[in-house]
C-alpha cells in the first residue's frame, strides 16, 4: 500500500526533519514537497533529503496574484506519485496525524475503517503555545502538550479537519478536502469510523465538522499552528500559503491558543 503526503513549505527549516520523521514513522511511503522562495535554507535541506531518496522536492513559485498552495496542489495532482498512490494526505508542516488505532500507524487506521471507505475526516486538535515564548531546538510534539478540550465547537477553527483519502475516488486535491467527482457519491467517515452524512460528502465547500462529536477514537490531526511566541512572529511575517492577501494577526493567535487540556498522545506514537 502506498500512502502519499503532499505539502508546501516556506522557511520551515527548524521543523522539517521532525515532521518528516513522524510521517515516515506512521506509514507515509511517498512525499511530494513544494518549496516556495525559502530564505532560511529549507530548500537546500529538501535537496539533500531528495538526494538521500527520502522525498521528491519541487521548487515552486506561483505567478503574481495566484495562490502558491493551490498551484502546488495542481502540480501534485498531475504527478506520477499521485497516480500511483492508494491513499493521499494534504497537510502542512505544523500538522501531525495522530492514530489511536492499533500500533498508531496509518495502515492500522485504514484497516480499522469500514469496508468501502474512500475518505477520512481527521478532526483538528488545536494546540496552544504551552507558555513557550522563545524558540527551542526541541521536537514540537514534545514541547507543546497543552491543547483545546474535547468537543470544543467554537471558534470554527476548532471544528476544521484534514483528509486522508483515496485519490482515485476524487476529481482533484484540496487544502482541507479533495474535490468531488461530478455525480459520484463518496463514502466519508470521521476519525471514529462513523459515516458522515451524505450532505457533508456532497458539499465540497464544507470545511467544518460541526456539530459532530466523538469523532477521534481512531485518529485525528494534531495542529501546532502557533508553537512558541517567537515562532509565531516568524509565521506572521511569512503569511498564509493559500491566502496571500490575508495577514496573520493577533486574532489568529487568540483563536488557536488553547492550553486548557493536556495531551501527551504523541509519546505513544514516538
Amino acid at each position: 500500500m502506498r500512502i502519499l503526503s503532499v505539502t508546501g513549505v516556506k522557511d520551515e527549516g527548524p521543523f522539517l526533519l521532525e515532521w518528516l520523521a513522524w510521517h515516515r514513522l506512521i506509514g507515509i511511503t511517498d512525499f511530494l514537497v513544494f518549496s516556495n522562495e525559502c530564505s532560511d535554507g529549507t530548500d537546500r535541506m529538501l535537496d539533500l533529503l531528495q538526494g538521500a531518496g527520502l522525498l521528491i522536492h519541487c521548487p515552486h513559485s506561483a505567478p503574481a496574484g495566484s495562490s502558491v498552495q493551490w498551484q502546488g496542489l495542481s502540480a501534485a495532482w498531475a504527478h506520477p506519485l499521485r497516480q500511483a498512490a492508494d491513499w493521499m494526505l494534504v497537510s502542512d508542516v505544523d500538522e501531525f496525524p495522530m492514530v489511536h488505532a492499533g500500533q498508531h500507524r496509518l495502515p492500522d487506521l485504514i484497516a480499522a475503517l469500514p469496508e468501502g471507505t474512500e475518505a477520512v475526516a481527521l478532526a483538528w486538535r488545536l494546540f496552544g503555545n504551552s507558555g513557550a515564548i522563545r524558540f527551542a531546538d526541541r521536537p514540537v510534539t514534545q514541547q507543546f502538550d497543552r491543547c483545546a478540550p474535547d468537543g470544543m465547537q467554537h471558534p470554527v477553527a476548532a471544528t476544521f479537519f484534514k483528509s486522508l483519502f483515496r485519490p482515485a475516488a476524487f476529481a482533484g486535491p484540496g487544502v482541507h478536502r479533495p474535490a468531488q467527482l461530478p455525480g459520484r457519491r463518496t463514502a466519508w467517515v470521521d476519525g471514529s469510523g462513523a459515516a458522515l452524512p451524505e450532505t457533508f460528502a456532497a458539499d465540497g465547500r464544507r470545511l467544518s465538522l460541526y456539530p459532530a462529536k466523538d469523532l477521534r477514537r481512531l485518529a485525528e490531526m494534531h495542529h501546532y499552528s502557533l508553537r512558541s511566541a517567537e515562532s509565531f512572529v516568524v509565521k506572521s511575517a511569512r503569511g498564509l500559503p493559500n491566502r496571500g492577501d490575508k495577514a496573520i494577526v493577533l486574532a489568529y493567535w487568540v483563536e488557536r491558543n488553547f492550553n486548557t487540556g493536556v495531551n501527551r498522545a504523541a509519546e505513544e506514537t514516538s
